[in-house]
Order: structure tokens, then sequence, then C-alpha cells
């Protein structure tokens, strides 16, 4: 299997893992946003304007499976994505612990803002499930992602 070829099965396993977890959501307890992972990696190797659109559509994604209102996490995701293309040029991702640092700082912050917007629009009060639980196992997850030879070179965000 060529990197190409490892990077879209890779692609696909992490949107269909979002879609399982989601559908089991209740019964597995947990919450890990797979589709953020896309994210930071499109936003770490495409264009400005290809990180944005990826940006909008994951977003949209995360709402059709998250919430009701859709444009809460587009809108949320596209400003972390701003954010995440502007810094990620200072990023050392050959070190575990600024990799789980920076998915964990962003997706929080990203929770944050999309929680702030439910909070508004429909009283929904602030999770700290998606403030640092989400963002935890997130990280962790990428970090054991991360830490194989040949994801690690068939991804090659360094």
């Amino acid at each position: 299997m060529n990197k190409r070829q490892l990077r879209f099965a890779l692609g696909f396993f992490l949107v269909l893992m979002q879609i399982v977890v989601n559908l089991y959501l209740n019964e597995l307890n947990i919450n890990i946003d797979f589709l953020f992972l896309i994210l930071i990696y499109i936003s770490s190797k495409g264009n400005f304007l290809q990180a944005m659109v990826m940006a909008t559509l994951i977003g949209w994604g995360t709402d059709t499976l998250n919430t009701q209102i859709v444009g809460i996490f587009g809108f949320s995701r596209v400003v972390i994505t701003y954010a995440i293309f502007e810094i990620i040029v200072f990023i050392d991702f050959k070190r575990l612990s600024f990799t789980f640092l920076f998915i964990f700082l962003s997706l929080s912050l990203s929770n944050l803002i999309a929680n702030l917007f439910l909070l508004f629009i429909n009283n929904y009060s602030l999770s700290v499930g998606m403030l640092i639980y989400q963002p935890l196992l997130t990280g962790m997850f990428a970090v054991l992602l991360v830490s194989s030879d040949r994801v690690k070179e068939a991804i090659n965000v360094y």
C-alpha cells in the first residue's frame, strides 16, 4: 500500500469511526472527534482556501451528527482552522507532547465557541465533556495514531 492509499484509507477509517461513535454514543459513553483530526491534517498540508472549505464541510458534518442547528460547529471549525493555519508552522509535530497539546487546546477552543453559541441560541448548558473529555480523548487517540512509524511516514506533517 503506497502513501496515498494509506492516507485515503486512514481518512475513510476516521470518517467511518466518527459515524460509529455518533451512532452508539449513549452506549459507548465516549466521544472522540475523528473529523477534527482530518481537519488538522488538511490545515497542515493544504492551502488556505482548501482548509477553510473543508473546515466548513466538516463543521456541517459535525452539526448534522450532534446538534439540530446547522452552522454552529461549522463556524467554530472555520475560526479554529484560521488560527491553526496561522500558527501551524511554529508547531513541532515531531514531539508527541506538542501534538497532544495542540490538538487538545484547539479542539477545546473550537468546542467552547460552539458551546457559547448553543448557550445563547438554545439555552444549552456548557458541557464539561465537550470542553475537556472530548479534546483529551481526541488528543490521546491522535498521539497513538501518529506513534506508528508507518502512519507517521504516510501523513508526513513534519
